[in-house]
């Protein structure tokens, strides 16, 4: 016999063991000098995403943020790195609140390991399609990630079939204390999505847009261009509403 899969909080793909309207992330976490890259999945819905920012001192600040509106699940890390080392990472326990911490081999987040791992994943010979050809310290996040999930998953990463690079400064930043106090996304009290302010707006019919609403509230845009380009599209569909009905 032969282990065909592992199971850990950021890997579960059974429906009935997710919510449907939520998603079941897992992310990792590569710090270099004043770079820190930064990569999460879904393996239930096939979202792959990527990104790196300069922070200084400051990774457990920014990394909080990004764990905060993702709700993680569970965060892989290099076992190595003297940031989080020795036997009791203390800063990244902070910055990981309700994540499952998972310890991955240094070796697997270099650059050449990582950076292949992903070439061979999708099938390509360069990463600037995906746009995150020069975030070096970002592709060693996800190259990391996706040879965790390679390992957990076995063979059942067909629905991983791109990486979508992003800047934390497209959007607003909201810490978690922030996002507790506006009960974005979920109550104060009792940690229930009605009463929040997504409970009041979700009007959705599929698991796919209330996950998508979810996201959108989680992460506010500030690109006006990017909102001009929302609104006119919910314009469009509530002022026709023969088109509406034919979709």
């Amino acid at each position: 016999r032969v282990v065909s899969r592992v199971v850990t909080p950021g890997t579960v793909v059974e429906p009935g063991l997710l919510p449907e309207r939520a998603n079941n992330y897992i992310a990792a976490v590569f710090s270099d000098k004043q770079i820190t890259g930064f990569a999460y999945a879904d393996v239930s819905t096939g979202e792959f995403a990527v990104t790196e920012w300069v922070d200084g001192s400051d990774v457990t600040r920014r990394l909080r943020e990004e764990l905060a509106r993702l709700n993680v699940a569970e965060l892989v890390f290099p076992a190595e790195d003297k940031r989080w080392a020795p036997s009791d990472p203390v800063e990244l326990r902070q910055a990981a609140e309700r994540a499952h911490l998972s310890p991955e081999a240094a070796w697997k987040f270099e650059y050449d390991t990582a950076r292949a791992a992903l070439l061979n994943h999708f099938g390509v010979t360069s990463l600037a399609g995906f746009g995150c050809d020069e975030m070096t310290a970002g592709i060693r996040a996800a190259g990391g990630l996706l040879q965790y999930l390679q390992e957990a998953q076995r063979d059942s990463l067909a629905q991983l079939t791109s990486l979508r690079a992003y800047s934390t400064s497209d959007f607003m930043t909201l810490d978690a204390a922030t996002r507790r106090s506006l009960e974005l996304t979920e109550t104060i009290r009792g940690g229930k999505s009605e009463g929040s302010l997504l409970g009041v707006l979700d009007r959705t019919l599929t698991a796919m847009g209330g996950r998508l609403l979810r996201r959108w509230l989680g992460q506010p845009l500030l690109n006006s261009a990017a909102l001009d380009r929302r609104l006119d599209a919910v314009a469009r569909w509530k002022a026709e509403p023969a088109l509406r009905t034919e979709l």
